[in-house]
């Protein structure tokens, strides 16, 4: 057991949040104030490279200088120290036995508190064994943590401001699986619109609770709601406990919510599950597949479930047979009745992977098999606000209804497919990355909204009609010397590798435990699943791809990383120094050949059906003096395409308003005679 501190501590990032600032500002000012009369306080410790500054000193600083944005340094300095960190679990065991007893615990002796603690968690389900492992030592912990409570004002954002900082300390079991608030957001709010009057609603994330405590926030002071505690068995793990004494704070500081034993008479539960959750996130794809078929089949006719988790899981392409035929098995049960592809950068540590979303309900026995369907949306390219959010919830809902409801509804995103023909088809739940199954503009509440909403719409489209700089790209006939016989434009790669301007390197057999997470210091690591996506997701420790793996070949900028198979993908790593995991592959182009090899037309040829075994791939080849130059103009056009696919997507948005509200008859078309010269 580590003793607390006397003297508590703060990072650089601490103080910034002390004082309302960006991180860069405190820099700014500890340089600029080294020669002034109120220099800033030197650092009291370190952590390795990490420094610490005492609080005392630093809240003195900001108080004498006026730096900073807040008024109450002082009061909030606990809230912001390093003394929670020091014993992460100790601490929220103290806050939840405070929330729940209602104790002033600095006043009692240790044995006093082990009996309270007793008493308040006779099973050892949450807070005892926490408790017990304090010692004389410790006790000053006690003072620290009522300390804390006083400077967040309360004790459940006490508790929330440690949950918080799973992001600024080592917590990566808690911090590699964690949403954003408005992933968070949708899951809670669609919880809400498929639940039934009683408001139940339990958790199934292995050691999760962030989706439970966004529904107690959604549900207010007033309304009464119900969750149920995880059964003991799944309970017993240091991050399950710490699920639990949240859980429990905020039940007992929530007076309209029960946090209570499921026994089995508790009717129209919904269950909210996220994989991999903070108690296994390595969870593979194949056990995540198992929990939401176990999930599934445990659910009683009058139970929902909405379940998250990756998009290349729940919804894209399969390469493996073995998943694709675990996720065809739940679909066919009938009971999985909407998928939503959700946008990137809603898991915090990996900003570049897509989110799935699926909402389970009862069978539909009243709908024949043929008939059966599954609604699906894609929101990939889709901003996150509290319209989107309230409109996917409504269809999320009607997805739970009969056939005839479903058709009388009036979707915002989702489209009704049969589920036979998603079993059929090979491409996934959603047969292209960049489809929008997007439908006219449903009902409003009213017809101010809807035309509040369309004319944003118009706006956001017309602010995208910025005039574009022109393509500055000179082209000129090109001169009879140089095109006199006919060239060779098409040659397959196993031609060009026997001619040395292509060299083929394979990728390294990396076992899965050896990777870490994308926002893990080391080496970035492409995987066949990241080409789709474009980006990179995983990390390998430098010493251990060195030790490892010595022989691990790095791709160069400019190198093609490619998968083949019956679907070929490949992308261009413009940065380089990336390991390559087996079954992708490396295509490296020999810069000085004067083959006329452009990489970014390859790897185009390639994702855009390149055909058989990839040395019989035919490659597009250019003259040689115009490889450099072709270049550039196509990243030029590359991202003038980008632009144009944006002022598209608004006006798709627009029209998809507009002629929703017309239908609908909440908007009509104004009469005016303002001139409309001059537009094209």
């Amino acid at each position: 057991m580590l003793k607390m501190p006397d003297t508590e501590f703060l990072s650089l990032s601490d103080i910034a949040r002390l004082a309302n600032v960006q991180r860069p500002v405190v820099s700014v000012w500890r340089s600029r104030s080294k020669s002034s009369a109120a220099p800033f306080p030197e650092s009291a410790t370190r952590n390795g490279k990490q420094e610490f500054f005492d609080a005392t000193e630093i809240v003195a600083w900001l108080e004498t200088t006026g730096r900073g944005n807040n008024a109450h340094v002082a009061e909030d300095m606990t809230a912001h120290t390093l003394g929670a960190r020091v014993d992460f679990i100790s601490v929220s065991a103290l806050l939840a036995l405070y929330a729940m007893s209602g104790e002033r615990l600095s006043d009692l002796d240790y044995d006093d508190l082990l009996d309270l603690a007793d008493e308040t968690d006779p099973e050892d389900e949450f807070i005892y064994s926490e408790i017990e492992a304090l010692d004389q030592a410790s006790l000053s912990l006690v003072k620290y943590t009522e300390r804390l409570i006083d400077a967040a004002f309360g004790v459940v954002p006490a508790f929330e401001q440690l949950m918080a900082d799973r992001f600024h300390l080592n917590n990566p079991e808690l911090a590699e699986c964690a949403l954003s608030a408005s992933a968070l957001q949708i899951a809670a709010t669609a919880a809400l619109e498929i639940s039934s009057k009683s408001l139940c609603f339990t958790e199934n994330t292995p050691g999760g609770s962030d989706l439970l405590v966004t529904v107690a926030k959604l549900l207010g002071e007033s309304t009464l709601g119900t969750f149920l505690v995880p059964e003991k068995s799944t309970a017993d793990t240091v991050i399950s406990r710490l699920a639990l004494r949240r859980l429990r704070t905020h039940c007992a500081a929530q007076e309209n919510i029960a946090l209570i034993r499921p026994d089995g008479s508790q009717r129209g539960v919904v269950h909210l599950a996220q994989y991999p959750g903070p108690d296994d996130p390595q969870m593979s794809f194949a056990t995540i597949l198992d929990s939401i078929e176990e999930l599934v089949l445990q659910l009683q006719q009058d139970e929902r479930a909405i379940i998250l988790a990756p998009a290349s899981l729940l919804i894209n392409q399969l390469d493996s047979s073995e998943l694709e035929g675990a996720r065809s098995a739940i679909l066919r049960s009938g009971r999985v009745r909407a998928a939503v592809r959700l946008p990137r950068g809603l898991v915090v540590s990996k900003p570049q992977q897509a989110l799935g979303f699926w909402v389970v309900g009862p069978e539909p026995t009243s709908v024949p098999l043929g008939e059966r369907g599954v609604l699906i949306a894609d929101l990939l390219d889709q901003t996150i606000d509290d319209s989107v959010m309230g409109d996917l919830a409504t269809d999320l809902a009607a997805s739970l209804g009969g056939l005839e409801s479903i058709r009388r509804h009036a979707f915002r995103f989702a489209q009704l497919m049969k589920t036979s023909t998603i079993l059929a088809s090979k491409s996934g739940l959603i047969p292209e990355a960049k489809t929008t199954f997007q439908l006219l503009a449903g009902s409003y509440s009213n017809s101010a909204e809807a035309l509040v909403r369309t004319e944003a719409a118009l706006d956001e489209a017309n602010r995208t009609a910025e005039r574009r700089p022109e393509l500055e790209i000179p082209l000129q006939a090109r001169a009879a010397e140089y095109n006199a016989g006919p060239q060779t434009v098409l040659r397959t790669v196993a031609e060009l590798q026997q001619a040395g301007a292509i060299r083929h390197l394979p990728g390294t057999r990396i076992l899965e435990g050896d990777l870490a997470p994308e926002n893990s210091t080391g080496v970035k690591v492409w995987q066949a699943e990241d080409l789709a996506e474009g980006t990179a997701t995983r990390t390998i420790p430098a010493l251990a791809l060195a030790a490892k793996y010595p022989r691990a070949k790095l791709t160069e900028p400019g190198d093609i990383v490619f998968h083949g198979g019956p679907h070929p993908v490949a992308r261009v790593d413009a940065e380089g120094a990336a390991a390559v995991r087996f079954p992708a592959q490396i295509l490296r182009v020999d810069q000085q050949s004067v083959h006329g090899i452009v990489p970014l037309l390859l790897a185009a040829d390639i994702s855009r059906g390149a055909i058989g075994h990839w040395k019989r791939w035919g490659v597009r080849t250019v003259p040689s003096d115009q490889v450099s130059a072709l270049t550039a103009a196509l990243l030029k056009v590359y991202s003038e395409k980008q632009a144009a696919e944006e002022r598209l997507k608004r006006l798709e948005e627009f029209s998809n308003r507009l002629v929703g509200g017309i239908t609908n008859g909440e908007l009509e078309m104004m009469k005016t005679n303002t001139s409309t010269e001059g537009r094209p």
